[in-house]
């Protein structure tokens, strides 16, 4: 799969027209080769996982408007539940379930604050749930994450209309560990997105991307990784005595 791959990219790479405003710097085919089958080899861990708790920093621009960051415990378990707190920024307190094909597949959610306690279910795509969020619960979560990456990068480098370019730097700093860094310049989804992977695990520390003027457009942040550690349905029932549902 990874030899496909990589193979895969280095065919779509020769063949990709170069503009004139990406020659400087530009990426060598090798380079964007290794950095995909990084991000294959990324996805394949995030797939394998059971279950994991992390710490999220969240920040996103939302109708233009940069919102502070926050700080949020996310819980995920297979196939697909979520539990999300907010320990810290504007909503919180907020506590979000959403288990996929149960309660009505509608999220549910404890508004946190003053409101705290006062559960209500919410459709996906309702206007209440993507108000204040850039993507939809069903997109959180790191394989989701790089699922997009991948299919976007895997788009755009077909597509002339982009000049999309792929960056691999094998190892710097990050969050006080040795991260390898994958930069994607001008693709469709943003002006340039950072990727870094923890080394030691080939799981997420961030996805950060910025527009053409260099504006932050969001920001995610992954910290304390806690994987298969065994959590139940317990963990994703409102129900739950350690919850304020």
């Amino acid at each position: 799969m990874k030899r496909t791959l990589v193979f895969l990219v280095i065919v779509l790479f020769l063949s990709y027209p170069v503009c004139a405003d990406t020659i400087d710097g530009f990426s060598s085919p090798d380079d964007t080769a290794i950095a995909l089958s990084l991000l294959d080899g990324a996805l394949e861990t995030a797939r394998g996982l059971e279950d994991y708790q992390v710490t999220l920093y969240k920040r996103e621009r939302i109708d233009g408007t940069l919102r502070e960051e926050e700080r949020t415990t996310f819980k995920w378990k297979h196939p697909f539940s979520v539990y999300v707190r907010t320990e810290e920024g504007g909503d919180r307190g907020r506590e979000i379930i959403y288990v996929k094909g149960e309660y009505e597949d509608k999220m549910i959610v404890s508004p946190g604050g003053i409101l705290g306690g006062m559960t209500v279910k919410i459709a996906l795509d309702n206007r209440i749930a993507t108000r204040n969020n850039r993507h939809i619960i069903t997109e959180a979560g790191i394989t989701p994450t790089l699922e997009l990456i991948m299919s976007i990068i895997t788009a755009d480098m077909q597509e002339p209309s982009f000049p999309i370019r792929v960056e691999f730097i094998d190892s710097v700093m990050f969050q006080e560990k040795p991260c390898s860094l994958i930069r994607v310049h001008k693709s469709s989804y943003a002006y340039l997105t950072e990727i870094y992977l923890y080394q030691d695990t080939l799981l997420p520390a961030a996805f950060i991307s910025y527009d053409e003027n260099g504006e932050l457009i969001e920001s995610y942040r992954y910290r304390d990784y806690q994987i298969n550690i065994g959590l139940t349905e317990h963990d994703f029932d409102p129900d739950n005595d350690t919850y304020n549902f």
